[in-house]
């Protein structure tokens, strides 16, 4: 795994991909396979820019706008140029396969635009548009590095590079990892969280601070537990960041004294 590291791995890799821009792609049959993905991009943005108007009109006056299926309609009216694209070259595939020409170009960038249409029409479940589309594009990066055949070593670099925390190794892919499931964990946590503080509230027989006061416990340790997981999961030591906690106690104890002091009378208070 070390060897993606060292510069002559990659002086390697430069220079194969040299040969191989030299062999495979200043050609004949491979220029010809570029103008065919360039006439088809053109020829698709000029079928789908009048119709994408058109179709945002048609699904906004059925008001689905906060459902799954105008959520799932209002993507499918964003990729409508790279459905179109993917069409077009599905059919001249079929036609430079009966004149025997070669399609390794323009199978993989259908390829690429198929899972690109493909993710962020499933991605369209997800409420949130931001989330929505940093899920498309992180899953799409993986497709993408998967059917350009450097997945593998990317992931080896990833891992291979990081630093040393006591006896801990973070590595780059772990704590891309780990970002990964918090981005799931705490989420997830916090919706938890808001159904069970909807059910504490309706509960007649508890006092009203009480109700507070759990509800804001169970938040925090769902999202103290989503945190811990996820760290966790990836294979990391939570030992590691004892040297955080001791840091923060020692803060507590010179200068947060009166700020630690009213939160618990806080919570006293509404105990009472």
């Amino acid at each position: 795994m070390k060897h993606y590291l060292q510069p002559d791995y990659w002086y390697a890799i430069a220079e194969s991909i040299q040969n191989w821009f030299v062999r495979e792609v200043f050609v004949g049959q491979t220029l010809v396979n570029v103008a065919a993905v360039v006439a088809g991009l053109v020829i698709a943005w000029l079928i789908a820019r009048p119709l994408q108007p058109k179709l945002a009109k048609t699904f906004a006056a059925r008001n689905l706008d906060q459902t799954a299926l105008g959520r799932f309609l209002h993507a499918f009216e964003q990729t409508l140029p790279f459905v179109v694209t993917v069409i077009l070259l599905w059919l001249t595939m079929i036609v430079f396969r009966q004149l025997g020409l070669k399609i390794h170009l323009l199978n993989l960038f259908e390829s690429l635009l198929t899972a690109w249409v493909f993710i962020r029409l499933v991605t369209s479940a997800v409420r949130s548009s931001y989330w929505s589309r940093l899920i498309a594009f992180m899953a799409w990066t993986v497709a993408a590095l998967h059917l350009l055949s450097l997945l593998e070593p990317t992931l080896a670099m990833l891992d291979a590079t990081g630093f040393t925390v006591g006896d801990t190794k973070l590595s780059v892919l772990r704590l891309i990892t780990a970002v990964d499931l918090l981005s799931i964990f705490v989420p997830l946590a916090i919706g938890i969280s808001t159904i069970i503080e909807r059910n504490i509230f309706s509960f007649e027989g508890m006092a009203p601070s009480m109700r507070v006061l759990l509800s804001k416990a169970i938040a925090i340790a769902l999202t103290v537990t989503a945190v811990l997981i996820a760290v966790s999961s990836v294979g990391i030591d939570l030992y590691a960041f004892a040297f955080i906690g001791g840091a923060v106690g020692i803060g507590i104890g010179f200068g947060l004294q009166n700020v630690v002091s009213n939160l618990v009378s806080g919570f006293v208070l509404l105990l009472d």
